[in-house]
């Protein structure tokens, strides 16, 4: 088992910068402080999760101004060079290649009509962009996501940005996700004690009345695969719960049952949100149980893999040091993972300095660790999926044209939905019912060839103002309060 940093650990990378130009620091802190008390007001204003939820433009004023204080703060920190440590590649078998028979699904279309109406998009418009594609030639990456400020989705964003900086985690996803002759993408869902779920959806980009995107398609590398993901996770969570609740009152028409009661249960586990919509404002491990279990590995001694639900980690258990220990195996193993920050004030004091919002949750994308002459900081590289908005694109396939042509806009995403966008025989559903939207491996490689293509070299960060930062594990608990494995994550074996 990894060890946890020493006793007499080197000094601390977050010391700020020594003061050399007295007049540029006292610049920095004013700017720094008018920052933090524009977004202190504009978080004051944010109601509690079981209230009605704030406005898109006060939720993107507030996130904008959090940025900017993110930013700001970073100015008086140093950098810290960071070196990335390569995980081992899995292999993923197929269900044939595991022997096992195919689970049953429940397959269907979500229009765009149902998922403006779930979004609360009035006056949308449809943009058709049929020359992107699903995934960029380099295959799923962090990059690839650019969280909508009109959503809160960090805990289905940040969870996909994982995956897609495992190596493992990116074969995962390839397989979840694949495109229609129809250029429509469908999705495959699969959690314990329900049928897995099977979506599809178009890849067009639907837009709010101001022209913004309400799923997060407005990434720099034009890959469609997060926003198509998006979108079939709301539109299936919210079929899921309404099929369940229909379950749940043909049980209850002779009175309560215990079947009823364990279906609420399930109900409950998998599409509550404190929310208007079923897949914002969702707990921690909302999305990562239903994505696909991290493959049968070799864990070392001690641990095993749990392959029903995902590892929850709590405050407490980021302060222990043989969680943290259990914590840091399944990164160093490319288990996809995701870290939420902290509510309250302290969530927003160190939303204020990082730039990242409270009660957010970011994507790990892999072991790392600071080398000094004193020893080595072990920990890891984040990603908030708020990504290039938050100084954290690095994507080599250069700016897209952003600019929307009139002419390419539908006028209501009614008139997207056409007759030949599934089809059984020979299709991508045969045999299938089509149902309405109405109705351990203990080695690291050190080969270069096996570290994934992102991230891979030395690479300078600090611990705000961007969207890829490091963080000792030590700290983790200073500034995230929890933490989440993918399925097939590793824990003790007592």
């Amino acid at each position: 088992m990894p060890s946890t940093v020493g006793p007499n650990p080197p000094p601390s990378h977050l010391d700020t910068a020594k003061n050399e130009n007295p007049r540029k620091e006292s610049i920095k802190r004013r700017l720094k402080g008018w920052f933090i008390k524009q977004t202190s007001s504009a978080e004051k204003q944010i109601p509690p999760p079981n209230k009605k939820s704030p406005s898109v433009s006060s939720k993107m004023t507030k996130f904008s101004l959090l940025r900017g204080a993110g930013r700001a703060n970073s100015w008086t920190k140093k950098q810290q060079l960071v070196h990335p440590i390569p995980v081992m590649e899995i292999f993923v078998p197929s269900v044939a290649e595991k022997g096992l028979t195919p689970a049953q699904t429940n397959s269907y279309l979500v229009s765009d009509e149902k998922l403006a109406s779930l979004t609360g998009a009035t006056g949308s418009k449809i943009l058709k962009e049929p020359d992107r594609l699903l995934f960029a030639t380099s295959g799923p990456v962090p990059e690839d996501i650019r969280q909508a400020d009109s959503r809160s989705t960090c805990h289905l964003l940040s969870t996909l940005a994982s995956y897609a900086a495992s190596p493992t985690g990116k074969k995962l996803l390839q397989k979840t996700v694949h495109m229609s002759p129809t250029n429509q993408a469908t999705v495959r869902f699969s959690a314990n004690d329900i049928d897995d779920q099977e979506v599809t959806v178009s890849t067009d980009r639907l837009l709010n009345k101001n022209r913004q995107d309400v799923f997060s398609f407005g990434n720099k590398s034009q890959a469609l695969w997060p926003g198509a993901i998006e979108k079939a996770f709301l539109g299936m969570r919210a079929e899921l719960k309404t099929n369940l609740q229909t379950e749940i009152n043909i049980l209850e028409k002779d009175g309560p049952s215990e079947a009823a009661a364990n279906l609420m249960a399930t109900r409950d586990r998998y599409t509550s949100s404190t929310g208007s919509t079923a897949a914002d404002h969702s707990e921690l491990f909302s999305a990562i149980q239903f994505l696909p279990p991290f493959p049968q590995c070799a864990p070392q001694e001690g641990l095993k893999q749990n392959f029903n639900s995902p590892i929850t980690f709590d405050t407490e258990d980021l302060q222990n040091p043989k969680q943290q220990a259990l914590l840091r195996r399944n990164v160093e193993m490319g288990i996809p993972v995701v870290l939420g920050t902290h509510g309250s004030a302290k969530g927003f004091f160190k939303a204020a300095k990082t730039g990242t919002p409270s009660n957010h949750a970011v994507a790990v994308i892999g072991p790392a660790e600071i080398r000094n002459d004193d020893g080595n900081i072990a920990g890891v590289i984040i990603y908030d999926p708020y990504g290039e908005s938050l100084g954290g694109d690095r994507s080599r396939t250069g700016s897209r044209e952003n600019s929307i042509d009139e002419d390419t806009l539908l006028s209501s995403p009614e008139s997207s939905i056409t007759s030949t966008s599934l089809t059984k025989e020979g299709g991508i559903l045969e045999g299938y019912e089509i149902v309405s939207d109405d109705s351990e491996y203990d080695i690291v490689f050190e080969d270069e060839a096996q570290i994934p293509d992102n991230f891979s070299a030395p690479t300078y960060l600090k611990t705000s103002g961007s969207a890829t930062r490091f963080y000792s594990y030590e700290e983790l608990s200073d500034y995230f309060r929890n933490a989440a494995t993918a399925k097939g994550g590793l824990t003790y074996d007592s």
